[in-house]
């Protein structure tokens, strides 16, 4: 069953402690959706968050990676699903600090360009639109928003939520805290 939730549903994983938080049933010190408030911290963050990266990188003979085709069939078939009941997904990809998405280069320099490349495969066979937030400058360096170096603490997780109901419905978006935040 781990299997499942870490390979196929991870944002199932962190689920069990985000949507109270985010439902206001506990508060973020209830929890490990803290703030993550300085570079210093984001850095031993990001190192962690990429030893955990969920890819597992799997080369053939040749050196190019080997792309499990069943979970990127799976998630086609998701978003026709998806359709067939008139709803309209939109895959996305949420913020990271700078310092994640640096570590993760590090670690394999090509990650995301591959990551990409599937991406816009998935989105040209399903006529479905992708977001990318992952490299999103408005929280790359707001070290406030989030509870470590990949994962929103509750504030940002509003302002995200915010900003892209905005952005899906084709208003323009700020991120302004809401007065009083401590921003």
């Amino acid at each position: 069953m781990m299997d499942l939730y870490v390979n196929h549903f991870p944002s199932l994983v962190a689920a069990s402690n985000l949507v109270p938080v985010l439902l206001g049933k506990s508060t973020p010190a209830d929890t490990r959706w803290a703030i993550c408030t300085e570079p210093s911290k984001a850095a031993v963050s990001a190192e962690a968050a990429a030893q955990r990266h969920i890819v597992e990188n799997k080369y053939d003979g040749e050196g190019h990676r080997i792309i499990n085709e069943e979970e990127v069939g799976a998630l086609i078939s998701m978003i026709e699903y998806c359709k067939e009941l008139h709803t309209q997904p939109v895959p996305l990809t949420t913020p990271y600090l700078r310092e994640y998405s640096d570590a993760v280069r590090d670690r394999d320099e090509d990650f995301f360009t591959d990551f990409m490349e599937i991406m816009n495969r998935v989105r040209e066979e399903t006529d479905c639109r992708y977001l990318d937030y992952s490299g999103d400058e408005r929280f790359a360096g707001e070290y406030e928003l989030f509870s470590d170096a990949d994962h929103l603490n509750r504030e940002g997780a509003r302002i995200f939520t915010g900003l892209l109901m905005k952005e899906i419905s084709g208003q323009e978006a700020n991120i302004t805290p809401e007065a009083g935040s401590g921003r």
